[in-house]
Formats: C-alpha cells, sequence, structure tokens
C-alpha cells in the first residue's frame, strides 16, 4: 500500500510540475512532439548511411557512401540534424561542374576567372561555388557553354552530356584515353548503344559502355536507358564513382 501510495505522489507532482510549465509557456508541448534522443535514435549509423533516404540496400547505395566519404558529394540538410541525397533529384550543369572537378582533383582557386556570364558567386560555405569549379572545368575543356558568354548553370544535365563531360575530362585532364569498342567486337551485337549514332554523343556512349562507365546503372522500365532523359543524382554518383576506378 505504500508503495501504491508513494507512486500516486509522485504521479501528482510530476502532473503538477507539468503543468506549471504549459502554464510558463508551452514547454510540455515541445517535449512531448520530440523527446530527448528521438531525433538520434533516428539517425542512420555513419557506417551504413550518411542520407536518411539511401540505406545500405537501395539502388547505388556503395558510389554514394563512397563519394560523400571522399568529400565529393554531399546532401540536403532536413529537421533534426539529418541529411537526405535525394537521388532521383534531377543535377543541374553547375553542380556537376563542382562534381567532376572535384572527383578528379582539378585544381581550383579564387582566382579562377569564369567565361560565362550567367555564372555568379553564391553565398554559402563554398566560395567555390559555382563560379570557380565551371571556370576550372571549362579550362580543361570539361565542361563547355551554349555560347560563349552563356552556360546555363541551373538546366540540368542529360545522361549523354554527362557521359561526353567524363569522358573528356579522364582524356583532357588525367590523360587517360579510353579504348573503342573495334568494328569486329562482340560489343556490337550485344551493346545497348551499339547503334546508337549521336554524331555529338554517339561513340561516347559506346566507349563508356564499352569500358564499364555505366556499370550498376540501372535500366529505364522499357529496358533502355534513354540518353536524352536528365540524369539523376544517383546515376551520376554511380557513373563517377565507375570514372575513379580508372585514377587508381
Amino acid at each position: 500500500m505504500r508503495l501504491h501510495i508513494r507512486l500516486l505522489r509522485a504521479g501528482a507532482l510530476c502532473l503538477f510540475l507539468c503543468l506549471c510549465a504549459l502554464y510558463a509557456g508551452g514547454w510540455v508541448s515541445a517535449v512531448v512532439a520530440q523527446p530527448a534522443g528521438e531525433a538520434t535514435a533516428l539517425q542512420p549509423s555513419l557506417e551504413e548511411s550518411p542520407f536518411i533516404d539511401v540505406g545500405s540496400g537501395d539502388r547505388n547505395y556503395s558510389a554514394i557512401h563512397h563519394l560523400w566519404s571522399l568529400g565529393i558529394i554531399s546532401g540536403h540538410p532536413v529537421n533534426g540534424g539529418l541529411y537526405e541525397f535525394r537521388p532521383s533529384d534531377e543535377v543541374m550543369r553547375a553542380q556537376f561542374a563542382k562534381m567532376i572537378v572535384k572527383s578528379l582533383k582539378v585544381p581550383v582557386s579564387t582566382s579562377d576567372e569564369c567565361p560565362f556570364l550567367d555564372v555568379e558567386p553564391m553565398p554559402g560555405e563554398d566560395p567555390l561555388y559555382p563560379d570557380k569549379y565551371v571556370a576550372a572545368a571549362a579550362k580543361w575543356d570539361i565542361v563547355r557553354g551554349f555560347s560563349a558568354i552563356r552556360f546555363g548553370p541551373w538546366e540540368p544535365v542529360n545522361r549523354a552530356q554527362i557521359v561526353t563531360m567524363v569522358i573528356r575530362a579522364l582524356h583532357n585532364w588525367s590523360g587517360i584515353t579510353l579504348e573503342k569498342p573495334t568494328s569486329d567486337s562482340d560489343y556490337y551485337k550485344e551493346g545497348i548503344f551499339a547503334g546508337f549514332k549521336d554524331p555529338f554523343h554517339g561513340l561516347n556512349m559506346q566507349i563508356a559502355e564499352y569500358n564499364g562507365l555505366l556499370n550498376s546503372i540501372w535500366l529505364d522500365h522499357d529496358g533502355r536507358w534513354d540518353p536524352w532523359l536528365p540524369a539523376s543524382r544517383a546515376e551520376v554518383a554511380q557513373i563517377l564513382d565507375n570514372c575513379l576506378q580508372f585514377l587508381d
């Protein structure tokens, strides 16, 4: 009986304190909505994934995690100190310039002059983004503008453009020329892009597929990989991770 009475008294005291706190300014509702430790309980281990929307069982997880560990990609902050990668989001041209420059360790500094008038500095944690990264990539002919002064930094990059820029980066900066499939190669019997004849991107798509740059890329629902669709963040991460294998 004494124990029962003691618990009732403790409960009454807690209720009294909570009512006082509620009267003082709503503290109770804040604690109930987000108890101590709840946010950390939802946060995945960094050994598993730095992003709450990319788990170890998700497609392209290894590439995303690897590029994150190298400081090449980051995520979008959300409530509670957590981050989302948003793997299905499109990649903008300015974003890709930064990703390819960091992937291949192309030198970039505040002294780099961007030739494109539509690429302007932005406030943020990285003083080099986006104009200096675009300048560094343009210097090595990794990226090109729509004209001498227009880059279109916030336009999405399609898959064919990503592949062509990665191949240019490997050749122009790293001095690596990927092998072309020979005319008698079995590739032309089995390759997805064996019949892709675009004058600007066709050969690059074939070279990429032949050399494994497109390994672990998931095909579209129709069994193809449409080169003219915007590239997703997950696809770009996978292609860049495949690219890094040529630099080891």
